[in-house]
């Protein structure tokens, strides 16, 4: 199966309105490391612990079946560990989106791994539509 921009465009912006649901921005984007192995879909218990909570989750509809994730930092980290990987969620703290994570890979990317009481900033956040 094969689909236009415009159809791919279409369906990562319905996921862009689903995590905006109660406000632009007002998501969380949460950081877990889980021994490499993150949980089977967005809809099961999150799996391993929880490394930082990025706030305020802004999602760019590239119009290119694309989106783009940027998230303010977390200015003191839960815990220590290797990010493997996040979810985000909408305004009322309900998981919407689970992404892959890790140190310059992944579709949420760090930097480094992530030290309990430091700053966590996420360096780039990308999800790509099949067929994109």
């Amino acid at each position: 199966m094969q689909f236009t921009v415009t159809v791919r465009s279409a369906r990562v912006g319905a996921i862009k309105t689903i995590v905006d649901a109660g406000g632009a921005n007002t998501g969380l984007l949460k950081v877990y490391a889980s021994g490499g192995s993150p949980p089977a879909a967005s809809a099961t218990t999150s799996l391993g612990t929880l490394l930082a909570t990025l706030t305020a989750v802004t999602i760019t509809n590239n119009s290119d079946g694309t989106l783009t994730i940027s998230a303010t930092a977390d200015s003191s980290a839960d815990a220590t560990g290797t990010p493997d990987y996040v979810r985000i969620t909408n305004s009322t703290d309900s998981d919407r989106i689970q992404l892959t994570a890790g140190v310059g890979s992944g579709e949420a990317s760090f930097d480094s791994t992530i030290t309990a009481n430091g700053a966590v900033s996420l360096t780039s956040g990308t999800l790509t539509d099949g067929n994109a």
